[in-house]
């Protein structure tokens, strides 16, 4: 299932980069983790944009 595929991925940037719990569900429950990390950290923008292609939408 799609939520599962983002909330593994989610997490694992989520650690790497120390965000908290409430962060990492907001952006699990709005599905739009990709534009989220680019804009909380835009050295992480390559990723996100790796992370954009490799992710199927719900």
């Amino acid at each position: 299932m799609a939520v599962q595929k983002w909330l593994g991925i989610v997490m694992l940037i989520g650690q790497e980069i120390e965000w908290t719990g409430d962060q990492l569900l907001g952006i699990v429950h709005s599905l739009e983790g990709t534009w989220l990390l680019g804009r909380v950290r835009s050295r992480r923008l390559s990723l996100v944009q790796v992370l954009k292609l490799s992710i199927e939408p719900c």
